[in-house]
């Protein structure tokens, strides 16, 4: 993932007494904080994102994939729409990536999660261990790649999205992980689209998903 490292000396400032706001130092007091939190953001010591979309009635925690950030595309495009975080991971962990996501789920408590690739393979173990029990969408998941025997819990509202141009994880895993469920809960959504879902981002078709399942969930539970 992507480092940004602040420049020497930054830490030193915006904890010295140099900094006593005063009208010749606002403008690089405010460079300064703005540094210090694109680093904690991007370099993992922050772990929540804070690409949030404050006036949302929809929260949102988004697992990113092997290689993406809170700062990849899908990450902002949900930020554009929803109360939204994207919890950074070390994707070369597996177990550490869930642990990752079972804390922000605890702190944040969304109203759905939302998986993308590799992303969606720690979504399904969050909901094997029962760390999450809530609506779920998984994007191209890739489960069944990193288990075989992934399955997914019965009475768990979960909607699978993947493209049948997707040339990384083949959709036919998708299908395979939706019919584990034997579920009226489960929906298997195929697009014509690709791996990352260029298309149906663009179109707004995911963030419309996103608030169907969250809309039937709310009235299923009144």
């Amino acid at each position: 993932s992507m480092t940004i490292s602040p420049s020497p000396g930054t830490c030193a400032q915006a904890t010295g007494s140099s900094l006593a706001p005063n009208k010749s130092r606002m403008g690089s007091y405010r460079s300064v904080i703005s540094s210090l939190k694109t680093y904690l953001l991007v370099s993992g010591i922050e772990r929540i994102s804070q690409l949030v979309k404050a006036h949302s009635e929809i929260r949102v925690q988004f697992i990113h994939g092997l290689e993406g950030s809170p700062q990849g595309s899908k990450a902002r495009h949900f930020a554009e729409h929803f109360e939204t975080i994207t919890p950074e991971m070390d994707t070369s962990s597996f177990d550490g990536s869930v642990d990752t996501q079972a804390a922000a789920l605890s702190e944040f408590h969304p109203d759905i999660l939302v998986g993308s690739s590799f992303g969606g393979a720690v979504a399904v173990e969050l909901l094997a261990r029962r760390l999450w029990q809530g609506p779920t969408m998984l994007l191209a998941q890739a489960a069944i790649h990193y288990d075989p025997a992934a399955s997914l819990p019965p009475g768990i509202p979960v909607w699978l999205v993947h493209g049948t141009g997707d040339a990384l994880v083949d959709p036919e895993q998708s299908r395979r992980l939706a019919a584990t469920a034997n579920s009226d809960e489960v929906r298997l959504i195929e697009v014509d689209d690709d791996h990352p879902l260029h298309a149906s981002v663009a179109s707004g078709a995911i963030i419309d998903w996103v608030k169907e399942l969250v809309a039937t969930t709310r009235v299923e539970s009144r």
